[in-house]
């Protein structure tokens, strides 16, 4: 569909090629442990539209606007992690150090006739990581977990460095039957590397978002018989200073955001080869100050079967969506038939949203120029598709 607009796009294609690599390294008593890895991508876009396909902000009063735009770039990353554990009869204690690097190239970023420039000068980031973590086994059925994580955000260019802090402590609880695990997490986020530069580079703003900062509470029940598993969870979630766009650029937001979930699971096996999962949540945000009555709700649920008799491997599965922002309610159903000729080489057929009644929404785009705004109704959130494959593993 591409950014038109007035959803009128005239050519769109995206390319993408992807390389990873990586070391892993364990001593002999896997007390030790240690890996490095390394990503790299490529990618080139290009987005066209028959009428106007986006504007540029030239500076805090003047626009300009463009109807195709051409992207080519690389970007790597690396992971390098070490850590120590030291256990006893009743406590295990990890600690270690871990450092990340990311690192972008524009080789054409292009709008209109205007080609971008790198003017913050900003292209890398590195993330240095200090972390903790320790086990506490009470008795047989309790067990107390506490964590700790310091990263130093060391930014490039013109963008400011960050530092976060994060922490997390945990109860949880295990018999034959029944498992229970609550936790109480703090901790700081960092805003994206995408966000830091677009907001420099595209909105031309000399100030950074700061961090948000989240508090969250979760608790989960579970209870296990022969055959069955049921589960319930509880999640509460507290933003502050969440980082959003208006328009001019990425601010963070005065007003605190809360987030509740509630979930409920269960798992029933007829035997090893064959099961039924039913699941069912609702979602609430809201602003702090509010109730959970007048929050934005999300809820559905999902019935799914795993079937195998003789080589073929059967899966179905149902799912029922409610968007408070979608004018109608989606019903997305799904199968797939594997045939399993030997034991490297296997045949699938597939479907995905089969009744074509998956969630659907309203795409709308408004045009800052005019300030009219284009929709396309009932635009499928899923595609309805089916397909033939084969797979060979090595």
């Amino acid at each position: 569909m591409g950014s038109s607009y007035n959803i009128d796009p005239k050519s769109v294609y995206t390319d993408f090629d992807y390389f990873y690599t990586g070391i892993y390294y364990t001593n002999s008593d896997k007390t030790l442990k240690a890996y490095i890895n390394f990503s790299q991508d490529n990618t080139k876009h290009y987005d066209s539209s028959k009428s106007i396909l986006g504007m540029l902000a030239l500076s805090a009063y003047s626009v300009y606007t463009y109807s195709d735009s051409q992207t080519s770039m690389k970007e790597q990353s690396s992971d390098a992690q070490v850590y120590k554990i030291l256990k006893t009869d009743k406590n295990r204690f990890t600690f270690g150090v871990q450092n990340r690097y990311k690192h972008f190239k524009i080789d054409n970023m292009r709008f209109g006739n205007i080609y971008i420039q790198n003017s913050a000068h900003y292209n890398k980031e590195y993330i240095l990581s200090l972390f903790a973590e320790n086990n506490y086994l009470i008795n047989k059925s309790n067990m107390i977990t506490l964590s700790a994580k310091v990263n130093r955000n060391i930014e490039n260019g013109e963008v400011k460095d960050y530092k976060t802090y994060s922490s997390r402590i945990g109860y949880i609880y295990n018999n034959k039957n029944w498992t229970s695990k609550t936790f109480i997490f703090i901790g700081e986020f960092v805003p994206s590397m995408k966000i830091l530069f677009t907001n420099r580079v595209f909105y031309h703003q000399s100030k950074d978002p700061s961090k948000d900062k989240q508090m969250a509470f979760a608790t989960k029940l579970i209870h296990k018989s022969k055959n069955n598993t049921t589960s319930l969870l509880y999640g509460h979630t507290i933003v502050k200073d969440q980082v959003y766009f208006d328009g001019l650029g990425y601010k963070n937001l005065k007003d605190n955001y809360i987030a509740d979930t509630l979930s409920f699971r269960n798992t029933y096996s007829f035997n090893a080869l064959n099961r039924i999962i039913f699941n069912a949540w609702i979602d609430g945000t809201y602003k702090q100050g509010n109730s959970f009555e007048n929050a934005k709700k999300y809820y559905g649920g999902a019935i799914s079967f795993f079937n195998t008799i003789k080589k073929f491997d059967f899966y179905n599965s149902l799912l029922f969506k409610h968007w408070q922002s979608v004018n109608k309610d989606g019903w997305n159903l799904n199968s797939t038939v594997t045939y399993r000729y030997s034991r490297n080489l296997t045949l699938y057929v597939k479907g995905e949203n089969i009744l074509n009644k998956a969630l659907k929404s309203n795409y709308y785009v408004v045009n800052p120029l005019n300030r009219t705004i284009n929709y396309l109704k009932n635009v499928n959130s899923i595609d309805r598709r089916f397909w033939i494959g084969l797979e060979y593993q090595f």
